[in-house]
């Protein structure tokens, strides 16, 4: 692309070095068809230019949320064995990621990002001095799948568990429960058995 300059400038020289800067910033753009209206570009570190983004480039910065509850109590054994909570509701799946039979989230394809995860289960039946653990847990059942643990104390002030988790597609979220009071325990429902994930980066990982 070229310029019609004043000669004063052309003969100094930084008009030819200004061009050059101007035209390699043009070439960064791949720009063949013009966009259309509430498009965004996407730079592409292969070819060293932007682009228009695809539909599906576009669909990986939307939001991704699940949120879910118990809709019945579920029995929770006296052992030193974690069980799994399964949430059997669905309030919001922004994109079928949450699976009802088996109470796990699992990472969409594309999904990949920070997530936020927060669960409550209130356990009835506590006495004092009784209390039980919530734990989330990623990719399985197994101790070294544990992201984040909580223990909850009878008339205590908190049942929630939360954090942060940076996840690839296919990465699995539960929450798990242990209880050692001597006998089985029924955990609440609704609101007070319930999880809530959701992805609050887009960044790629």
């Amino acid at each position: 692309m070229s310029y019609n300059w004043p000669s004063k400038l052309t003969a100094s020289g930084l008009i030819s070095a200004a061009q050059a800067k101007i035209d390699a910033i043009i070439d960064m753009f791949d720009l063949a068809v013009e966009p259309a209206n509430g498009k965004i570009l996407k730079y592409n570190d292969t070819t060293n230019k932007f682009e228009v983004a695809t539909e599906s480039s576009v669909a990986a910065t939307q939001q991704i949320c699940a949120i879910v509850n118990r809709n019945a109590v579920q029995s929770i054994p006296s052992s030193n064995t974690p069980n799994q909570i399964v949430f059997n509701t669905e309030l919001k799946d922004t994109d079928n990621a949450f699976n009802t039979a088996t109470g796990t989230f699992t990472v969409p394809s594309g999904g990949d990002g920070a997530y936020h995860i927060r669960g409550k289960v209130v356990l009835s039946g506590l006495s004092s001095g009784e209390q039980y653990s919530l734990s989330i847990r990623k990719n399985g059942s197994a101790s070294g799948g544990i992201q984040e643990q909580q223990t909850i104390h009878h008339n205590g002030s908190s049942n929630y568990i939360a954090t942060t988790l940076v996840l690839d597609a296919g990465d699995t979220i539960n929450i798990w429960i242990t209880q050692e009071t001597g006998g089985a325990l029924n955990t609440a429902q609704d609101t007070n058995c319930s999880m809530q994930i959701y992805r609050v980066s887009t960044f790629d990982v």
